[in-house]
């Protein structure tokens, strides 16, 4: 099994159900190849013990590299991205607005604004630390919205339950913003081409166009080749490039999930034109997702 799993997710072939949403567990069938391994080994099953250590190599080659990094040596215009998926307006959204008070955050992005969360935001005085904002607000899981120090200008969206804008964080440096909320993981053979085509449409890189960013809830981990297959259109994972890629962001609520935890939240930025300084991952009370934050540098035209 072990074998199998890890020649699925080095050769990218995952596809259909129930193989796309077994690959977000990729993490946790490491340690059972080393047990694998072990197991073989003190019962002399050589061919076994040989097929076992090849699947730990396997998986330790593609898991590790979320585990090792640091900042990017860029210089630039420093840019301060939070995210939050507020669980249908059920976060608590004082500590919100704390989180982005001491994180003197510039872009928020929230997925799963309601009319009464966005409320309570302005109530809390989100409106003194972001005067701009470009919002979708919807009754239960379908709105999002993204806040800003820098003035906005929305956009057209590839998808219904995300917001897009663009932002000027200075003269001639025109950014990209998009709080993302991606079809969940396919629970059946009948949603499967839905999230795949959802996370497919989302925007790639272009050198000729404004730099990109792309802060929200995926659905999705770097262990789906949907995923890496928007990286591959221009983005790393400040996660992940920070050597954090591994820390989970759902569920968040202790003992109220079945599913095992994994990182699903993400912050992508312009691998080009663009680089990470810091990344936290904070806990929101009254939501199943953890909030993201990246401090990302932006490199200024002609740097």
């Amino acid at each position: 099994m072990c074998a199998g799993w890890a020649l699925v997710r080095v050769l990218g072939v995952d596809a259909g159900y129930p193989v796309v949403p077994l690959m977000t567990y990729t993490l946790f069938v490491l340690p059972v190849a080393v047990l694998a391994t072990a197991v073989a080994l003190v019962l002399r099953q050589w061919p076994a013990a040989a097929l076992a250590a090849l699947a730990t190599v396997a998986l330790v080659a593609v898991i590790a590299p979320r585990a090792i990094g640091g900042p990017d040596s860029m210089e630039g215009l420093p840019v301060r991205v939070m995210s939050a998926n507020v669980l249908a307006g059920h976060a608590d959204a004082a500590r919100l607005v704390d989180f982005a008070r001491d994180r003197d955050v510039d872009v928020l992005c929230v997925e799963e604004l309601t009319p009464e969360f966005a409320r309570s935001l302005d109530a809390a005085g989100l409106g003194r630390l972001f005067p701009q904002r470009a919002l979708s607000v919807r009754e239960g899981v379908r709105g999002s919205g993204i806040y800003s120090r820098y003035p906005l200008r929305p956009l057209p969206l590839p998808k219904i339950s995300s917001s897009r804008a663009r932002t000027t964080i200075s003269p001639g440096l025109p950014v990209d913003v998009m709080a993302v909320h991606n079809l969940p993981v396919p629970t059946s053979p009948s949603n499967v081409d839905g999230w795949g085509d959802s996370l497919g449409g989302l925007p790639g890189v272009s050198a000729a166009g404004p730099i990109q960013v792309l802060a929200g809830d995926f659905n999705a981990t770097i262990d789906q080749s949907e995923f890496r297959d928007l990286l591959d259109r221009g983005y790393y994972d400040a996660a992940a490039r920070m050597g954090d890629g591994l820390r989970p962001t759902w569920p968040a609520i202790r003992g109220s999930n079945r599913y095992l935890p994994v990182t699903i939240d993400h912050v992508l930025y312009d691998r080009d034109r663009a680089g990470v300084r810091d990344y936290d991952v904070l806990d929101l009370p009254g939501t199943d997702h953890r909030t993201v934050y990246a401090e990302l540098v932006l490199r200024a035209p002609g740097g």
